[in-house]
């Protein structure tokens, strides 16, 4: 399964962006949703920093990790594209 699908494969419970930024996309934070994390490239340490131990915080993995270019939750997640209603900062 590519990055992209595996880490959009964990049911967000929240997401926030302010402005065109992503702040954070929760996932709650169970031994599965580590394992995808795991399987992308994360290590147990940076997980474990992103956990409150009920949620991570997954929007900077999604960057990192997977390559992704945007992030809307309607869309399906993190994305591989910037879409046309983005700001014209992200399209750059």
């Amino acid at each position: 399964m590519e990055k992209l699908q595996l880490i959009n494969s964990i049911p967000v419970i929240e997401a926030s962006a302010s402005f065109g930024e992503l702040e954070y996309v929760l996932v709650e934070d169970n031994a599965e949703n580590r394992e995808k994390l795991r399987m992308i490239g994360a290590s147990d340490k940076e997980i474990s920093e992103m956990s409150n131990g009920e949620e991570i915080d997954i929007a900077g993995f999604g960057f990192e990790y997977c390559r992704a270019k945007w992030f809307e939750k309607r869309l399906g997640g993190f994305l591989d594209y910037v879409p046309d209603h983005a700001p014209n900062w992200a399209k750059s």
